[in-house]
């Protein structure tokens, strides 16, 4: 059985949910059976939460402590799960958000809410830069990304559509 175990932290309010619904439903067009978990260790802003999902060729029907990929968005989310990091895991880390790192030979600085603004965008679509980074280590292309935010952003408009896609692809191609 092929799995890939994702976890991505951050604080109440930063957008983790949004991350993790967008991922969720682009990664079962691809095909992957999947188990996710949503932990809500605090509602009040600032808190530390996560959104885990392990991805499998085959039915799963429970997560694994194991990382394969960690997506830091704040400051608390390396050392909280550092320990539980495979070998070899990769970690996505926004540079601005979590100082003091040491970083290691997996690590990848991203800054999202920078590079939003630097296509043009709001802060608020930090969340599809790191939906975009994330997506580069799960697929070839940005196709069934793209698909799942025009469905989940269509009622905004065209604007708001097109914003997420472009900055998701800047986060793809970082």
């Amino acid at each position: 059985m092929n799995t890939f175990n994702i976890t991505i932290g951050g604080e109440a309010g930063q957008g983790l949910v949004s991350v993790g619904n967008i991922l969720l439903k682009a990664i079962v067009k691809e095909g992957w059976y999947l188990f996710a978990n949503q932990d809500y260790e605090s509602r009040i802003r600032g808190g530390h939460n996560i959104f885990q999902f392990r991805l499998s060729d085959q039915p799963v029907g429970i997560g694994k402590v194991e990382i394969d990929l960690l997506v830091a968005l704040d400051k608390v989310s390396i050392p909280a799960h550092q320990k539980d990091l495979h070998q070899d895991a990769v970690v996505i880390f926004d540079p601005n958000e979590v100082e003091d790192v040491d970083v290691g030979e997996n690590f990848l600085g991203i800054p999202f809410v920078e590079v939003a603004k630097e296509e043009g965008q709001p802060k608020v679509m930090a969340n599809a830069v790191a939906a975009g980074a994330i997506w580069a280590l799960l697929g070839d292309n940005l196709d069934n990304l793209n698909e799942t935010l025009t469905a989940m952003f269509q009622s905004k408009g065209d604007d708001i559509v097109d914003g997420n896609l472009k900055v998701a692809q800047a986060g793809f191609d970082r």
